[in-house]
């Protein structure tokens, strides 16, 4: 996981290094005909924060777009749900949720995520390479 905040990204390599898969209909492309390529990146949401949150995110050295889910033209917000009830007492993870997401881009560079939450929101830097 990378930061401190409740809300944390997992599967970001060494150095905050997202690696996606570049825009194409090349074979193993999980998006064919789609101008976006990506990665996937799981949420971990620390056990105290029940609400609901939003993630959006973009380009700081450049004019690219940072975007979610599955669709050819993905999304340009993740909401992840508010804990259910009951949800603190589930013992995996020490109580810690997580959501798996697709996070799609269209070129390499230096991006944030902008995380916001009911009572705060904050910003996580990570670097896009394509492999």
């Amino acid at each position: 996981m990378i930061g401190t905040d409740p809300v944390r990204p997992v599967g970001l390599g060494a150095g905050a290094v997202l690696r996606f898969s570049v825009p194409s209909d090349s074979p193993g492309n999980p998006w064919p005909g789609s101008e976006w390529g990506g990665g996937k990146v799981i949420w971990a949401i620390a056990p105290e924060l029940a609400a609901s949150v939003v993630i959006t995110g973009q380009q700081l050295d450049g004019t690219g777009a940072l975007r979610f889910g599955q669709a050819n033209v993905p999304d340009l917000a993740l909401e992840l749900p508010a804990a259910p009830a009951g949800a603190s007492d589930t013992p995996n993870l020490d109580g810690w949720r997580s959501f798996p997401s697709a996070v799609r881009l269209q070129q390499e560079g230096c991006y944030a995520f902008r995380i916001d939450t009911p009572t705060d929101n904050y910003t996580i830097v990570f670097t896009a390479r394509r492999f």
